[in-house]
This record gives structure tokens, C-alpha cells and sequence, in this order.
């Protein structure tokens, strides 16, 4: 695997993050719009649930190696001790998440076991995307993306063109995703070795470093869990107030916040390599610069797409979905409004990484957490999708204001204001 050089243009890699976390974005926004007009609102609300169920559970068995390895820059680990942690965290997710599927319908449990397969081929594919990043080769990564993106699509499509149903839809998701990591991802010339390697370094005699990286990662996927909690906690009390009917119509209006996540998380993956060494070098002016541009840009892709709520949210919600979503037109501007906030909240996040601030994540987020949960019982058997969009910008603005609290303190004091 080639690596590029780390004085590479940042703007090149930028921009190869962007393409392909923007298709990746707008393919699983397509999904949603197969999912709403070849399905229905139900199909829909009942793949929404399978993922926010299944969310949390793999975010946390994520670890978010990714970050830890991007921004490993004195190469503490190697490679394959990532892989090796990572396969074993997905198969305790799966594991998980067949615990706690939904057993009123075997639609319902396939659903999420598909999906939980899924995503345990994404968590693989995400562990080479930290070593691409590394290396500063993010065109790996958005090659990688578009094929899962548009893989995935058909899949989908395939899924519900064959049975109709939000398993069937799931297993052609797992079916495309499991290939894209076989075929270029790992490479299917390479598999046995990649295999081979993994369980080298699965050994009993390499154990106590895949446990060093296990307790220093293990609060960025307590991190990442939260930040999943966060997101999903309105879904889980729309659903038992509402059913699957608004939980589908609240995730197909929450697709259009998704990607301006995405195209933030982009910014932020390419610069966070960057950010880690200038603070580890003791450059925190530099680091200042890289972290502000960062949320300069997430404000303004917030202000965009705020913007285009307003003036045609309508127009564009009866377009993609079909009429019976144009009434749901101010909902759609209040989640774009709570967007700013969110992606102010997400580039942050990266500059918190970056910095290895890791360990007071956890209390930081688990205080949104709270604010959403409590937002959520006030507000959403009054307001229904209104009042889940609400708690989730009481979540966002938690963790916008602790995360700068956090980077002020980390600052060196020469360096902090007053």
C-alpha cells in the first residue's frame, strides 16, 4: 500500500474526501427515497429502527479506531494490531445486536440481523479507510465510498423490486457492502494474507498489546456510542408514540441533515492527521488555525442548508419523496436550523481527537445524552416529529458548549484568552 507523502496538498486530500463522502451521502439519501416510494412509510420506519437500534451497539464496538489510527503519529501500533481489534469487536456487536432485536415480527428480526451484517462489514472497510488517512490517501477512502454508496443502492433496490420488505432491503445493503470489503477493500489477491496476518496478531502472545489499544480506544467508542444515543434517542421515543409511520417520516426528513454531517466528517477526517501533529508538536497556534477553518466551514454548510429548507423545502421534500411528505416543510427547516448546530458540534469532535482530549468525551456526551432524553419525554409525545427534531438540538448545543470548554482547558495557558 503506497502511501503519500504527509506535505501532500491538504486541499487535495479535502477534496477527495469530499467526492467521496458527497456520493456516499447522496446514496444513502437515494436510499431513503427507494426505501419511501418503492416501499412504503412503514418499510421505511422499519429499516430507520433496525439502524437505531443497531447504531449505538457498533459505534461502540468501533472503538473509533479509524481516529486513533489516522492520528497515531508516532505509529505506537501497527496496522494489523487495529485490524485484529477491530474483527474481534465486530463479532461481539453481532452478537449484541442479536440480542436485542425486535421479536414481534420476523421481519423485524431479520431486518436487524442484516443490517447488524452490514455494518459489520462496514466496521472492516472503516479500519483500512484509518490506515488510507494515515497516509494522507484519502482517494482510497472515496474510491471505496462511492463503490459501498452505489453498491449498496442496488442492493437495496434489488431487495425491494424482489420481496418488498425492509429485510429483504437489508440483506441486498450486507450482501453489497460484504462484497465491496472482499474485492477492494482487502483485495481479494490479498485476503489469505490479510487473514494470516490477522490472526498473527490475534495470538495470546500479542494479546496484551491489543489490549493496550483496547483501553485506549475504548472511550472513543463509549464516545461514539453516545454520540449515536444522542441522535437516536427522539427515534426510539417517536416510535412508541407515534409507530413506525412517524419514526419513517422523522428519518426520511433527517436524511436531508445527514449530509451536511457527512460533508463536514469529510473536512474533518482530512485535516484531523494535521491537527494531531501540530498539537503534538506543540504548534497549538497552527492547531487553532486548522480547528477554526473547520468550523467555519460547518457553519456555513449549515447556513446552506438552512437556506434551501426555507426557501424550498417543499418543493423539494414532494420531489424526492412524493406529496405526502411536502406538508412536513417547517419540520424540515427546524432539523436544517438544529444542523448548524450538529455540525459545529461534529468538526469539534475531531479537533477533541486530535488533541486526544478522549477520556472526557464520555462525561461531556453523556450529559447531551441526558438534555435529549429529557427533551424527548417533554417534548415528544406533545410535538411528535417537531419535538424529536427540538431534542436533538438540545443534545447538539450541550455538546458544542462542552467541547469548547474542553479545548480551552486543553490550550496552553499562554494560549487561552484573558
Amino acid at each position: 500500500m503506497a502511501a503519500s507523502s504527509p506535505s501532500a496538498p491538504l486541499g487535495r486530500s479535502v477534496t477527495w474526501a469530499l467526492v467521496g463522502n458527497a456520493f456516499y451521502a447522496i446514496c444513502q439519501w437515494g436510499a431513503v427515497v427507494l426505501l419511501a416510494r418503492l416501499g412504503s412509510v412503514e418499510v421505511l420506519g422499519r429499516f430507520a429502527l433496525a439502524l437505531a437500534l443497531t447504531a449505538p451497539v457498533f459505534l461502540l464496538a468501533s472503538l473509533q479506531l479509524r481516529s486513533v489510527l489516522a492520528t497515531d503519529a508516532r505509529g505506537q501500533y501497527r496496522f494489523m494490531d487495529y485490524a485484529a481489534l477491530r474483527w474481534l469487536a465486530m463479532q461481539a456487536a453481532l452478537l449484541a445486536a442479536g440480542l436485542i432485536a425486535p421479536r414481534d415480527s420476523a421481519d423485524a428480526l431479520a431486518t436487524v440481523a442484516f443490517v447488524a451484517l452490514a455494518k459489520s462489514f462496514e466496521g472492516l472497510s472503516d479500519v483500512f479507510y484509518g490506515q488510507h488517512q494515515r497516509q494522507e490517501r484519502m482517494d482510497r477512502v472515496a474510491l471505496s465510498l462511492i463503490l459501498r454508496g452505489a453498491a449498496g443502492l442496488l442492493g437495496i433496490a434489488v431487495g425491494l423490486e424482489i420481496a418488498g420488505t425492509a429485510a429483504a432491503a437489508a440483506a441486498g445493503m450486507a450482501l453489497a457492502w460484504g462484497l465491496v470489503l472482499l474485492v477492494y477493500d482487502i483485495g481479494v489477491g490479498a485476503l489469505r494474507a490479510f487473514w494470516r496476518d490477522t490472526l498473527t496478531a490475534l495470538r495470546w502472545s500479542n494479546a496484551p498489546r491489543i489490549l493496550a489499544l483496547a483501553r485506549l480506544s475504548f472511550p472513543l467508542g463509549l464516545v461514539l456510542m453516545l454520540v449515536s444515543l444522542q441522535s437516536n434517542i427522539p427515534r426510539y421515543f417517536l416510535e412508541a408514540h407515534g409507530g413506525s409511520t412517524a419514526l419513517g417520516t422523522f428519518a426520511a426528513l433527517s436524511s436531508f441533515l445527514s449530509v451536511g454531517i457527512v460533508m463536514v466528517g469529510a473536512l474533518g477526517q482530512s485535516a484531523a492527521p494535521r491537527m494531531s501533529r501540530r498539537f503534538a508538536a506543540g504548534e497549538y497556534p497552527a492547531f487553532l488555525r486548522l480547528v477554526g477553518g473547520a468550523c467555519l466551514a460547518a457553519v456555513l454548510v449549515g447556513l446552506a442548508g438552512w437556506l434551501v429548507s426555507v426557501v424550498g423545502g417543499g418543493g423539494l421534500l414532494a420531489f424526492l419523496l412524493g406529496e405526502p411528505y411536502r406538508p412536513f416543510a417547517p419540520e424540515l427547516a427546524w432539523l436544517m436550523a438544529i444542523g448548524l448546530v450538529a455540525y459545529l458540534a461534529s468538526a469539534l469532535g475531531y479537533a477533541l481527537t486530535a488533541a486526544r482530549q478522549i477520556h472526557v468525551q464520555v462525561p461531556m456526551l453523556l450529559l447531551a445524552c441526558l438534555a435529549v432524553a429529557g427533551a424527548s419525554l417533554a417534548l415528544v409525545p406533545l410535538h411528535g416529529i417537531l419535538g424529536a427534531a427540538w431534542a436533538v438540538g438540545a443534545g447538539f448545543g450541550v455538546q458544542v458548549l462542552g467541547s469548547l470548554a474542553v479545548l480551552w482547558k486543553a490550550a496552553p495557558r499562554a494560549h487561552r484568552p484573558g
